[in-house]
């Protein structure tokens, strides 16, 4: 690695520290939510353009039209009745055939993710991850066993 690298390198990892140190002061967290709002509207580009159909096919783009719709929809979808006999199927649980995820393995994961790329649709970089150390990773472990 260059010197100049390397002294970029070192001022990002600085400066990120001090970031981290103050999200525990009212200002700091002030400044958190800034950013988060920010990267919410920078995700709003003509790739992530949110647009739903109405009942006549109409598209929807205003946010609360789109809340609108999808309340209407989840009202008619759990409120129709449906013939059931009351019986649950006996479907066999999967346990034992797939080894649950460990804390390790979600750590060694986590470790070995790379500051300052791209979020993924769930909009959290993996420096907050690495932020939460142990009580972040038995939370995310827990998530993911929950999954498997």
């Amino acid at each position: 690695m260059t010197f100049t690298k390397k002294a970029i390198a070192t001022a990002k990892a600085q400066t990120q520290d001090k970031l981290y140190e103050s999200l525990n002061s009212p200002p700091g967290q002030k400044r958190l939510f800034r950013i988060a709002r920010e990267r919410e509207r920078n995700a709003r580009d003509v790739n992530h353009i949110k647009c739903i159909k109405d009942d006549e096919g109409n598209v929807l783009a205003d946010d609360n039209d789109i809340k609108q719709r999808w309340k209407d929809y989840f009202e008619k979808l759990m409120n129709e009745e449906n013939i059931w006999s009351g019986v649950l199927e006996k479907v066999p649980v999967n346990i034992g055939m797939v080894k649950e995820i460990s804390v390790d393995e979600v750590k060694k994961a986590v470790q070995g993710m790379k500051n300052g790329k791209a979020v993924g649709p769930d909009g959290i970089p993996v420096e907050v991850w690495k932020l939460l150390k142990a009580d972040g990773l038995v939370w995310l472990t827990l998530f993911f066993n929950k999954l498997l």
